[in-house]
C-alpha cells in the first residue's frame, strides 16, 4: 500500500482533478476496510467477511495501480510501467491466494462436501 501511494505521489502533478477524485476515493475505501478488519468483529462468520473486506482491499489497490500504468504509458515512463505491472501481477496472486484459502476455510467450517445422491425406489402398498 505505501508503494502504490509513493506512485499516487509521483505522478500527482500530472493528474487530473477526476483522477485524483477518484483515486481519493478509492484510497478512502481502502482506510475504511482496514478499519473494519482490524476492528473487533467476534461473530460466526467474521472471518468470510474479513476475507471479502480483503479481496476489496486487493481490487482497489489494482485499480489505482491502473490509473497510474495509464498515466506511464502517456508519459512514456517505461522504469514505473514495469514496477506497476510487477505491483499488479503481485496483487493478483495475493488475492487468488486469498481467494482459495477462504473457499477452504468456508468447505471446513460449513463441511461442505459433495451429496452423494442414492436411487429411492418408492414402494406402493
Amino acid at each position: 500500500m505505501c508503494k502504490i501511494y509513493g506512485l499516487y505521489r509521483h505522478y500527482y502533478l500530472s493528474l487530473n482533478s477526476a483522477q485524483i477524485s477518484a483515486i481519493n476515493d478509492l484510497f478512502d475505501n481502502l482506510n475504511f476496510n482496514l478499519d473494519y478488519i482490524t476492528s473487533d468483529l467476534i461473530t460466526t462468520n467474521s472471518n468470510h467477511f474479513k476475507y471479502n473486506r480483503f479481496e476489496s482491499i486487493y481490487d482497489s489497490m489494482y485499480t489505482i495501480c491502473s490509473y497510474m500504468l495509464k498515466k506511464a504509458v502517456r508519459l512514456k515512463d517505461t522504469n514505473q510501467k514495469f514496477r506497476i505491472k510487477a505491483m499488479q501481477s503481485h496483487l493478483f496472486y495475493i488475492k487468488d491466494q486469498s481467494i482459495s484459502f477462504n473457499e477452504k476455510y468456508l468447505k471446513l467450517y460449513f463441511n461442505d462436501k459433495p451429496v452423494k445422491v442414492l436411487k429411492m425406489e418408492r414402494k406402493v402398498s
